[in-house]
């Protein structure tokens, strides 16, 4: 056995004492393993063992062939090499152990590959959403806002004709109270889905993170009453007056409103929804609190509870709890798929059809609050549930809630093109706000020929203006339609 032994370190030193001092410790199949044969058992081993020492020291190596490619009839292998020298009394050896681990290798890089090509295909995906998304968020903006605008601008001609009617005495008061009672109602509806709508769109381009806030001067009370339909819960604000604000009024709101309405849904069923609104040194605190509801000992179980509800696809609640336990009906009104832009109504009777959340409401909260430069939180105590959010805003000075603008009235010719009936109604009052008379402008594109016939209109004033040193203000918009033989077409306006 000892002469096995000797014979076997001999074996190993010649190894590693045959290659040269710089050569990479790697091997290839069908190495010779004990070479250098006419020199001393002793040499060798103390050059092994230097060897050994310097390079590996007892370290785990990959060894694979140096050739890049293998050649023909030849089949390359990877293996892990370890080394140890040792040394007892005076005797010493470097043993070597090498184990194949090309399978190990191979299949590391199959998985490699394959986790590559997953990684391509998700990002594919996103990308057309994103696109489809976008073509979705247009068409919203521009077909169905515009029809919904025109609904409400018929809605105002109703009811200043109901008006006329009910003044001149061609019908009763007692009815002309009613019809108007309805085209409030009506008018309120379309105002509703309008923001609906409007909101969807915002809400695709907030999860693709493509949307940029539109801050403007916002008073926050009044903005926050508008997401209740039905019953103003409890609003506490502070300082007190409240200043005006300057941020983006639709992420703030459709925030508030879907915290209210997770409120209503999981909170105590027949407890009130209380909102504190705070503004101190630049930062915008909004909390809305409810009572505990049905599994709240779950959640405050669940220590993670508060981070994950902000994760995508996480539902914290059952499906079922989105039903009134009474059974007289569901306790929030119908939204969309959990994401922001659904209507919104306090505990009302059952009127309303049976929804449940994809568990995405609170995950694209938490985008819009970042798009905020803030963020949302939510606490789970014993008595109560509070929803956070937090962000920077700047309060409206006097200055800017003073700053007129007008234009040299006496100076100033105007054109305005549109071909929505809403926009044109708006773009004669804008005008007029800004110290035009209605002699100074003109409002086109309530037809095909007015909207085509708009550059020989532009030039025309600009060469009536020029001589009397006059001013010409044009506002046009880019998204026009004109009725042609193969039907409608897009014009650009600009």
């Amino acid at each position: 056995a000892q002469s096995s032994a000797q014979s076997s370190a001999q074996s190993s030193a010649q190894s590693c004492g045959s290659s040269s001092p710089a050569a990479s410790p790697r091997l290839g199949l069908g190495e010779s393993i004990g070479g250098g044969q006419g020199r001393r058992s002793s040499d060798v081993v103390a050059a092994g063992e230097t060897r050994a020492a310097q390079r590996v020291q007892s370290a785990d190596r990959i060894a694979s062939p140096q050739a890049s490619q293998p050649q023909r009839g030849e089949v390359h292998v990877e293996a892990r090499v370890k080394m140890h020298s040792i040394a007892h009394d005076t005797d010493q050896a470097v043993f070597l152990v090498l184990r194949d681990v090309t399978d190990r290798v191979r299949r590391q890089e199959v998985e490699t590959a394959l986790m590559k090509q997953q990684l391509e295909r998700e990002r594919t995906f996103t990308e057309l959403a994103r696109q489809k998304d976008e073509e979705a968020s247009r068409f919203v903006r521009h077909e169905v806002k515009n029809g919904v605008l025109s609904a409400l601008s018929s809605v105002d001609d109703l009811r200043e004709r109901t008006q006329h009617l009910t003044n001149a005495g061609h019908l009763p008061h007692h009815h002309g109270g009613e019809l108007e009672s309805s085209i409030s109602d009506l008018y309120a509806s379309l105002h509703r889905t309008l923001n609906t709508v409007l909101a969807e769109a915002m809400a695709r381009e907030v999860v693709h993170g493509i949307y940029r806030p539109q801050v403007e001067a916002v008073n926050l009370e009044k903005l926050l009453c508008t997401a209740h339909q039905s019953g103003m819960p409890p609003m506490a604000l502070t300082p007190v007056p409240f200043p005006i604000l300057q941020l983006d009024p639709r992420l703030v709101f459709h925030i508030y409103r879907n915290a209210v309405s997770n409120a209503v849904k999981y909170g105590a069923h027949v407890s009130q929804v209380s909102t504190e609104v705070h503004y101190d040194k630049g930062e915008l605190c909004l909390r809305v609190i409810n009572l505990p509801g049905p599994h709240h000992s779950a959640l405050i179980a669940d220590k993670r509870a508060s981070a994950r509800v902000f994760h995508k696809g996480v539902r914290l609640h059952p499906a079922d709890e989105d039903a009134d336990p009474s059974g007289a009906g569901t306790r929030t009104a119908s939204r969309s798929g959990g994401v922001i832009g659904g209507s919104l109504s306090l505990p009302t009777p059952a009127r309303h059809s049976r929804t449940s959340s994809t568990g995405d409401g609170a995950w694209i909260m938490q985008k819009c609050a970042r798009a905020l430069s803030g963020r949302c939180t939510i606490e789970f105590s014993e008595d109560k549930t509070t929803f956070e959010l937090r962000c920077p805003a700047r309060e409206q000075s006097v200055v800017d809630s003073m700053r007129a603008f007008g234009l040299p009235s006496q100076r100033t010719r105007a054109l305005g093109i549109d071909d929505s009936r809403m926009q044109r109604v708006l773009l004669g009052k804008m005008l007029t706000a800004v110290g035009l008379s209605q002699d100074r402008f003109k409002v086109i594109g309530d037809t095909s020929e007015g909207i085509i016939g708009l550059e020989a209109k532009l030039v025309n004033l600009v060469e009536e203006t020029r001589e009397a040193g006059e001013y010409v203000l044009a506002i046009v918009d880019e998204n026009l339609e004109v009725e042609g033989p193969a039907g409608v077409v897009p014009y650009s306006g600009s």
